[in-house]
């Protein structure tokens, strides 16, 4: 009777069995291809972003500079249209894509059309990030071309207190509601920025810097330690002393000592001081600043050790502050400097400092390429800074108040003067790595977002299906 049952029992047809097995196989085929090509995607607002913005722009590049809250491999894709964002470019401090973390990110596309949008999304890690509507950020290029060349480039030095050079720092140059330009420091802390295309971000026009406009530089490494810089524009070339991650410095005279924003208080300088050069400064430039206050009107004497020795005397203002600027640079090395003047009650009074004076950037640039002849630098009436890098640290402290991220910015093009080795690139000509382009020179697509998961569903789908067959056979 069983016998009779199971061969009496109804059994599919071969043309039946062969149609389920293919649809088995569709679905199981459909689920592994949506798991290897699905990348997640999020909304700004629901991931770890913690400020974006567009830097470098000009007719044919932009950059995208962004924090994140944890670290995480960073690139943009992007493309001319909302729906094509099929190229990528990766962060800066990792050219070929290889998944090195930070917590900043500092993107650069170039070879792209003047007037023309540009869409693009951020890449955290494999998430893609876009605007909080869902849609990916949009950026039109300028058509204009810039107004011209600030006469030299902003640059400095970033290190930590030990001494030891910041090589993973991105700097942010802001200037009103102009879009930032942003450059990264290279392995010896160094970094040089060309104060050209600068175009309003309100406007899309090219605009240009004043030498006394005050500008906000703010410096990031790898894990978010950030200096704040405020000075006047003519004071970027160099900066006029090495930065030191984590403090914050204002190279405008306010008429008072101010301390740095590592946690220090304001502390009173008494009626007497030397304001710069801080003690044991180290100072990128051959014509330090050399600068303090006074009792009104009372002459004030400075003398420096060098061969001959330096002397130089002035008057402090009506409001108590004097300075001194040397017609001559200094060459590297370190110095002694002494103040003499006399208290309200006519008692003298004598302030001492010592600083250091390094190798000049375009010292640096010559010993790097060989080959480095920059014009020499004319004498300035005023205690400005010269064009010549920094090396190691030595904080200005200053009070400054808090800077609020503006718009986006521009940065590129060539560097004037003394372009130099390694360590110093124009931004114009940071173009696509290698690494990133197909056969045929096309940026490739990112790397879809499969993983061993994919793989485990796919295997036990097509296990589900090789069952089912023995079964129906």
């Amino acid at each position: 009777m069983y016998s009779d049952l199971y061969i009496k029992r109804p059994r599919f047809g071969r043309t039946k069995r062969i149609m389920l097995l293919v649809f088995a196989l569709a679905c199981v085929t459909g689920i592994g291809i949506y798991f290897m090509l699905y990348t997640p995607r999020t909304r700004a607002s629901e991931s770890d972003l913690i400020s974006h913005e567009v830097v470098n722009i000009n007719r044919n590049q932009f950059g995208v500079f962004w924090k994140t809250g944890s670290p995480s491999a960073g690139s943009i894709v992007y493309g001319d249209s909302p729906s094509t964002l099929s190229r990528v470019v990766y962060d800066e401090r990792d050219p070929a894509g290889q998944g090195k973390p930070f917590q900043s990110h500092l993107v650069l596309v170039s070879d792209l059309e003047p007037g023309k949008t540009y869409y693009y999304a951020l890449v955290s890690g494999s998430t893609w990030i876009m605007n909080d509507d869902g849609n990916p950020f949009a950026v039109t290029l300028p058509k204009n071309a810039p107004l011209g060349a600030f006469p030299q480039p902003a640059y400095g030095k970033v290190t930590i207190e030990s001494g030891i050079p910041v090589d993973t720092g991105i700097i942010v140059l802001r200037k009103g509601d102009a879009y930032p330009l942003a450059v990264r420091t290279r392995r010896t802390g160094e970094w040089l920025m060309p104060l050209q295309n600068i175009y309003s971000s309100k406007t899309n026009e090219p605009t240009g810097v004043g030498k006394e406009e005050i500008i906000t530089l703010e410096i990031v490494d790898a894990t978010l330690r950030t200096s704040r810089i405020k000075a006047k524009a003519n004071m970027l070339s160099p900066l006029p002393e090495t930065i030191i991650i984590g403090k914050d410095y204002s190279f405008i005279d306010e008429g008072a000592v101010l301390s740095a924003f590592s946690g220090e208080s304001k502390r009173s300088t008494g009626e007497t001081d030397i304001l710069f050069p801080k003690e044991g400064a180290i100072i990128p430039s051959g014509r330090p600043l050399i600068r303090g206050i006074a009792v009104p009107g009372m002459r004030v004497t400075v003398m420096i050790s060098s061969d001959p020795e330096i002397r130089l005397e002035t008057r402090a203002d009506e409001d108590g502050k004097w300075h001194v600027s040397l017609a001559k640079p200094l060459p590297p090395g370190e110095y002694f400097l002494k103040m003499n003047t006399l208290r309200a009650d006519e008692e003298p009074v004598e302030r001492v400092r010592t600083f250091t004076i390094t190798k000049s950037g375009e010292q640096v640039l010559g010993d790097a390429t060989g080959s480095a002849s920059p014009a020499p630098a004319s004498p300035s009436p005023s205690p400005e800074p010269t064009k010549e890098p920094a090396s190691k640290p030595s904080p200005l402290p200053t009070d400054l108040p808090e800077i609020e991220p503006s718009p986006s910015l521009p940065v590129s093009t060539p560097v004037p003067a003394t372009p130099s080795a390694e360590l110093l690139v124009p931004i114009s000509e940071v173009s696509p790595s290698p690494a990133l382009m197909g056969p045929t020179g096309t940026p490739i697509p990112p790397v879809p977002g499969g993983n061993s998961t994919t793989f485990t569903l796919i295997s036990l789908g097509l296990f589900i299906v090789g069952a089912g067959a023995l079964l129906l056979l």
